[in-house]
């Protein structure tokens, strides 16, 4: 979840517990509509390892990617640079 459950009912002024299930529920719509927009997981991940070797000088961070979402535009097209035709030469 992108947000804990007590800094949000700190925002809103609420010290009862009646809406805590129905705050949590709207903590983790949000926060998988957010990962489901940006095609990434941006909370933290809980439990998880990532082992490296000691001898490597360098380390890869593995990506998490989800599925593109409906909006994204899922064939790019290539950038150009420069003109469509060659330049002549003067």
């Amino acid at each position: 979840m992108l947000a804990q459950l007590a800094t949000v009912k700190s925002r809103l002024a609420l010290v009862v517990t009646d809406y805590d299930d129905l705050l949590t529920n709207a903590i983790k719509a949000v926060s998988a509509r957010f990962d489901n927009e940006c095609n990434r997981t941006l909370a933290r991940t809980v439990g998880i390892a990532h082992e490296f070797d000691s001898n490597d000088t360098e380390s890869c961070h593995p990506v998490i990617r989800s599925n593109p979402s409906p909006n994204s535009n899922s064939n790019p097209t290539k950038p150009t640079a420069g003109p469509s035709k060659p330049a002549s030469n003067i």
